[in-house]
Protein backbone atom coordinates (compact mmCIF):
# COMPACT_ATOMS: atom_id res chain seq x y z
CA UNK A 1 0.00 0.00 0.00
CA UNK A 2 2.97 2.43 0.56
CA UNK A 3 4.42 1.84 -2.64
CA UNK A 4 1.04 3.04 -4.75
CA UNK A 5 1.03 5.87 -2.22
CA UNK A 6 4.62 6.77 -3.11
CA UNK A 7 3.73 6.26 -7.02
CA UNK A 8 1.00 8.45 -7.04
CA UNK A 9 2.39 11.45 -4.60
CA UNK A 10 4.98 10.60 -7.24
CA UNK A 11 3.02 11.59 -10.14
CA UNK A 12 1.38 14.09 -8.34
CA UNK A 13 4.35 15.71 -7.66
CA UNK A 14 5.79 15.87 -11.44
CA UNK A 15 2.19 17.40 -12.46
CA UNK A 16 2.87 20.09 -9.83
CA UNK A 17 0.28 19.14 -7.18
CA UNK A 18 1.83 18.47 -4.63
CA UNK A 19 1.82 20.21 -1.09
CA UNK A 20 5.12 20.82 0.64
CA UNK A 21 3.76 18.37 3.17
CA UNK A 22 3.43 15.64 0.56
CA UNK A 23 6.99 16.92 -0.86
CA UNK A 24 8.44 16.26 2.33
CA UNK A 25 6.83 12.58 2.51
CA UNK A 26 8.39 12.02 -0.81
CA UNK A 27 11.92 13.12 0.23
CA UNK A 28 11.76 11.11 3.61
CA UNK A 29 10.73 8.04 1.10
CA UNK A 30 14.03 8.25 -1.09
CA UNK A 31 15.87 8.94 1.69
CA UNK A 32 15.47 5.35 3.00
CA UNK A 33 17.93 2.45 2.35
CA UNK A 34 15.49 0.16 0.53
CA UNK A 35 13.02 1.76 -2.14
CA UNK A 36 11.23 -0.01 -5.07
CA UNK A 37 13.63 -0.51 -7.88
CA UNK A 38 11.71 0.90 -10.44
CA UNK A 39 12.34 4.16 -8.48
CA UNK A 40 15.74 3.79 -8.07
CA UNK A 41 16.47 6.54 -11.04
CA UNK A 42 14.73 9.13 -8.35
CA UNK A 43 16.46 8.33 -5.52
CA UNK A 44 19.57 10.89 -6.98
CA UNK A 45 16.94 13.60 -7.62
CA UNK A 46 15.83 13.94 -4.62
CA UNK A 47 18.94 13.67 -2.91
CA UNK A 48 20.10 16.13 -4.60
CA UNK A 49 17.19 18.60 -3.66
CA UNK A 50 17.93 17.80 -0.14
CA UNK A 51 21.73 18.63 -0.46
CA UNK A 52 20.54 21.71 -1.89
CA UNK A 53 18.31 23.20 0.30
CA UNK A 54 21.90 23.50 2.87
CA UNK A 55 23.56 25.18 0.11
CA UNK A 56 23.73 28.95 1.44
CA UNK A 57 25.86 31.92 0.37
CA UNK A 58 27.48 33.81 2.59
CA UNK A 59 29.22 36.78 0.96
CA UNK A 60 27.56 40.21 1.30
CA UNK A 61 25.78 41.36 -1.76
CA UNK A 62 26.57 45.28 -2.15
CA UNK A 63 24.20 47.47 -4.78
CA UNK A 64 24.28 50.82 -4.77
CA UNK A 65 20.86 52.61 -5.66
CA UNK A 66 22.12 55.13 -7.87
CA UNK A 67 24.22 52.69 -10.37
CA UNK A 68 21.56 50.80 -11.19
CA UNK A 69 18.72 53.43 -11.33
CA UNK A 70 21.97 55.20 -13.65
CA UNK A 71 22.26 52.09 -15.60
CA UNK A 72 18.55 51.83 -16.50
CA UNK A 73 17.96 55.22 -17.54
CA UNK A 74 20.92 55.09 -20.00
CA UNK A 75 19.36 51.83 -20.97
CA UNK A 76 16.42 53.90 -21.44
CA UNK A 77 17.63 56.18 -23.97
CA UNK A 78 19.42 53.99 -25.74
CA UNK A 79 16.69 51.58 -26.53
CA UNK A 80 14.54 54.93 -27.41
CA UNK A 81 17.76 56.35 -29.64
CA UNK A 82 17.74 52.74 -31.55
CA UNK A 83 14.29 52.61 -32.30
CA UNK A 84 14.32 56.27 -33.36
CA UNK A 85 16.86 55.87 -36.11
CA UNK A 86 14.94 52.47 -37.07
CA UNK A 87 11.76 54.09 -37.70
CA UNK A 88 13.44 57.31 -39.52
CA UNK A 89 15.42 54.53 -41.47
CA UNK A 90 12.36 52.47 -42.46
CA UNK A 91 10.66 55.60 -43.58
CA UNK A 92 13.18 57.19 -45.82
CA UNK A 93 14.42 54.35 -47.11
CA UNK A 94 10.86 52.88 -48.16
CA UNK A 95 9.88 55.53 -50.30
CA UNK A 96 6.81 53.97 -51.83
CA UNK A 97 7.23 50.18 -50.02
CA UNK A 98 7.56 48.29 -53.68
CA UNK A 99 10.85 46.48 -55.20
CA UNK A 100 11.65 47.17 -58.52
CA UNK A 101 10.24 43.85 -59.78
CA UNK A 102 6.32 45.12 -58.36
CA UNK A 103 7.08 48.46 -59.80
CA UNK A 104 8.22 46.55 -63.40
CA UNK A 105 4.47 44.64 -62.41
CA UNK A 106 2.46 47.92 -62.10
CA UNK A 107 4.41 49.29 -65.35
CA UNK A 108 3.12 46.31 -67.11
CA UNK A 109 -0.15 45.94 -65.99
CA UNK A 110 -0.81 50.16 -66.50
CA UNK A 111 0.31 49.14 -70.34
CA UNK A 112 -2.07 45.87 -70.63
CA UNK A 113 -4.90 48.00 -69.36
CA UNK A 114 -4.48 50.76 -71.88
CA UNK A 115 -3.95 48.05 -74.26
CA UNK A 116 -7.27 46.70 -73.62
CA UNK A 117 -8.82 50.10 -73.42
CA UNK A 118 -7.60 50.31 -77.14
CA UNK A 119 -9.12 46.85 -78.39
CA UNK A 120 -12.34 47.69 -75.93
CA UNK A 121 -12.77 50.77 -77.73
CA UNK A 122 -11.95 49.38 -81.16
CA UNK A 123 -14.61 46.09 -81.08
CA UNK A 124 -16.91 48.80 -79.84
CA UNK A 125 -17.04 50.97 -83.13
CA UNK A 126 -16.62 47.57 -85.10
CA UNK A 127 -20.45 46.71 -82.97
CA UNK A 128 -21.96 50.12 -84.22
CA UNK A 129 -20.90 49.28 -87.66
CA UNK A 130 -22.29 45.97 -87.61
CA UNK A 131 -25.61 47.94 -86.87
CA UNK A 132 -25.71 49.32 -90.73
CA UNK A 133 -25.07 46.06 -92.09
CA UNK A 134 -27.65 44.79 -90.36
CA UNK A 135 -29.98 47.13 -91.63
CA UNK A 136 -28.58 47.05 -94.72
CA UNK A 137 -29.37 43.22 -94.49
CA UNK A 138 -33.28 44.13 -93.47
CA UNK A 139 -33.41 46.44 -96.58
CA UNK A 140 -32.41 44.26 -99.10
CA UNK A 141 -34.41 41.58 -97.58
CA UNK A 142 -36.99 43.53 -98.56
CA UNK A 143 -36.48 44.68 -101.91
CA UNK A 144 -35.64 41.18 -103.56
CA UNK A 145 -37.88 39.33 -101.85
Amino acid sequence: MELIKIEKLLERYFEGETSLIEESQLQDYFSEKTIAPHLEPYRSMFSHFASARKETYNKEIILTENTVSHKRWWYSIAALVIVAIGIGFFFNNSGDGLTSEQREALVAFEEMKNALNMISSNMNNGIEEMAYLNEFEATTKTIFK
